[in-house]
């Protein structure tokens, strides 16, 4: 099963036909994370879309109705909610706890817009102003912004390709970081 969406309107294609998903709340993504269908609202609490279209709460998310939720990456605890100006939270049971991280700062700071989980288990942190940080257990292994050789701060979009490569979709331009070279 494939589900497209916009803001607020999302499609399910099944492999044979395309239905209309109720959606009762505008949002921002859908995000696959630990095998469960999450969808953050705009501004209100995360959701779980469950069999036969049925939406509910993930419990505790409440707890974000005032932030702009950016990220959801699966975590072996749980789950892991990036917002964009009080950085990442750690899924603890049902509450969200601040992430524990020395990064957690910068994203504060530097306003975390994407984030994903490599497939060597690193995280890749986008920022609106200051470029992508990426991070390997309690470290931050590299940052990398305009200072360095982006073409600019600010990152739109994170993807990992077949080779592990870090493509990055900028405010300017495409930028690829070949994260196994062994000159970075």
């Amino acid at each position: 099963v494939t589900y497209f969406q916009s803001f607020g309107v999302m499609y399910k294609y099944d492999g044979k036909k395309v239905t209309r998903v109720p959606a009762y709340f505008p949002f921002m993504f859908i995000k696959e994370c630990n095998g469960r269908l999450l969808i953050p609202a705009i501004r209100a609490p995360i959701y779980e879309l469950r069999a036969k279209q049925k939406v509910s709460e993930l419990s505790g998310s409440d707890f974000f109705a005032n932030q702009t939720i950016t990220a959801l990456i699966a975590d072996p605890a749980g789950l892991l909610v990036g917002t964009s100006n009080e950085g990442m939270f750690r899924q603890k049971g049902n509450t969200f706890i601040p992430w524990e991280h020395p990064v957690n700062a910068e994203l504060k700071r530097y306003q975390l817009n994407k984030a994903i989980r490599l497939r060597d288990g690193r995280l890749a942190l986008g920022t609106i102003l200051n470029g992508v940080f990426i991070v390997k257990g309690a470290q931050i292994q590299y940052h990398l912004n305009q200072n360095n050789g982006l073409q600019n701060n600010t990152i739109l979009s994170l993807f990992e390709d077949k080779k592990q490569n870090l493509w990055l979709g900028l405010d300017k331009g495409l930028d690829l970081v070949a994260l196994h070279d062994p000159m970075l």
